[in-house]
């Protein structure tokens, strides 16, 4: 046991917390107060963290779990050069497998980054094997903002790299007044380009030029 100001450094991973348990024969620490890992540039803290020396290395923290990750992105899909993106996360619960390259979030997600702001009540983020961010999975009541449009689905699936969205579960997107809802929809972020299908239906309010022009292109 050992209080005030701990720190460890264990193959790679920086540890700091109020106070700490090391149990031997397990390889288990327990961090309390102010605890936190660093793993490279993502970073995991909360009231208690959980974690193995050795083995599967998954680190259990909870509650009032927040999990930053940093790292280059790319949206290959639209050709734009790649830039860096900080990724907070927080949750009541975070497991963090590094063995399987996952985070498993329950409880009051709350993700943010540059580029949009999503909530859920659970997800499942995948990571590359330089732990950055490849994909989401998120679940259970899901709203997410970018920019100007607003997202609502029972589910939704994210690849940060491409800026994409997959949603699905009586989605719908809002965009100022303009509504679109149908049995499955994907958006890119970057490209602001929208695909809905099957079932697709749109409730479009249009001001009085764009009105204009669509019914001349619609009658050409």
């Amino acid at each position: 046991e050992a209080a005030g100001g701990v720190s460890i450094l264990s193959d790679g991973r920086k540890a700091r917390a109020e106070t700490a348990v090391y149990d031997y024969a397990t390889g288990t620490v327990e961090l309390q107060g102010f605890a936190s890992v660093a793993e490279g540039d993502n970073r995991l803290s909360g009231e208690r963290i959980r974690f193995r020396m050795k083995g599967d290395r998954k680190m259990v923290c909870e509650p009032n779990a927040l999990l930053e990750i940093s790292g280059v992105y790319g949206a290959a899909a639209e050709e734009l050069p790649a830039r860096a993106i900080d990724t907070e996360i927080h949750a009541d619960r975070v497991v963090y497998d590094e063995g399987r390259r996952s985070v498993k979030l329950d409880g009051n997600v709350r993700l943010r980054d540059p580029r949009m702001a999503m909530n859920c009540g659970e997800a499942h983020i995948f990571l590359k094997d330089d732990n950055k961010i490849d994909w989401i999975e998120t679940l259970s009541e899901v709203i997410i903002q970018s920019e100007d449009r607003k997202a609502l689905a029972a589910r939704a699936t994210y690849h940060v790299d491409e800026g994409k969205f997959t949603l699905e579960g009586s989605p719908k997107v809002m965009q100022g007044p303009n509504v679109i809802t149908g049995d499955r929809i994907i958006f890119w972020h970057e490209a602001r380009r929208m695909v809905c299908e099957p079932n697709a239906r749109a409730l479009l309010f249009l001001d009085e030029e764009t009105k204009a022009k669509f019914l001349k292109d619609l009658n050409d």
